[in-house]
């Protein structure tokens, strides 16, 4: 058992192995370990930096939004908290005028750009379709 004080370090240290989990958990069919991977990371992705999830950062963006059509309602419901939680995390690395990592920047939107016009709007789910609009929009937005 870790102490409150020690939680922030032992998830720096097990992140890898912390986001390859839930990665896994997102594709089960069992659908509390779903859940379980939904609610996490909502939880821990706001924490982290465009270094620690640019890797899988994919993975978790197109794994958050398949689980937006999922059978049971509170992993919808989840899935819908990771994806707003994605998106926040997507304006902040995104913005032109928060970040001032100018190639950083470039490959945020260098991978979220094509993979939402190409994957995320061409998907036959209207909520999905709708989400990747919306996100397109708003860094658009963003940048004015």
């Amino acid at each position: 058992m870790i102490s409150v004080e020690q939680e922030p370090k032992v998830i720096e240290e097990k992140w890898p192995e912390i986001l390859a989990e839930a990665l896994s958990y997102m594709k089960e069919k069992e659908w509390r370990k779903r859940l379980a991977a939904s609610l996490v990371l909502s939880d821990l992705l706001p924490n982290r930096t465009w270094a620690d999830i640019k890797d899988r950062f994919k993975d978790v963006f197109l794994g958050s939004l398949i689980l937006l059509n999922d059978d049971v309602e509170s992993v919808k419901k989840s899935a819908g908290n990771l994806c707003k939680t994605i998106k926040r995390l997507t304006m902040k690395f995104a913005n032109i005028y928060a970040n001032n990592d100018i190639e950083e920047l470039q490959e945020v939107l260098g991978l979220v750009v094509p993979m939402t016009i190409d994957e995320v709007i061409k998907s036959m789910n209207k909520t999905v379709k709708f989400w990747g609009v919306d996100l397109l929009f708003e860094i658009v937005k963003s940048s004015t």
